[in-house]
């Protein structure tokens, strides 16, 4: 009984703790060559992020059909 109690007790704390670290928050991006997306990580390697974080796909994409990505040319 003891060992089913640790089990249960070692699954629901793990629950607890990796959940939130689990969440995926979207962006929208600008890459290198100007064009618009939307990513489910931050970027690297040049790109910018226009919008975000969002919490779902949808979210974001609705804010990437509004947004005129910032002209990053001066």
């Amino acid at each position: 009984m003891k060992a089913i109690l640790l089990a249960l007790f070692l699954v629901v704390t793990t629950v607890l703790v990796a959940g939130p670290a689990l969440a995926t928050d979207y962006f929208v991006i600008k890459s290198r060559s100007g064009i618009l997306k939307v990513v489910n990580h931050q970027p690297k390697g040049g790109a910018t992020i226009v919008k975000g974080p969002f919490k779902t796909f949808e979210e974001a994409k609705n804010a990437m059909k509004e947004t005129k990505a910032p002209d990053t040319k001066q």
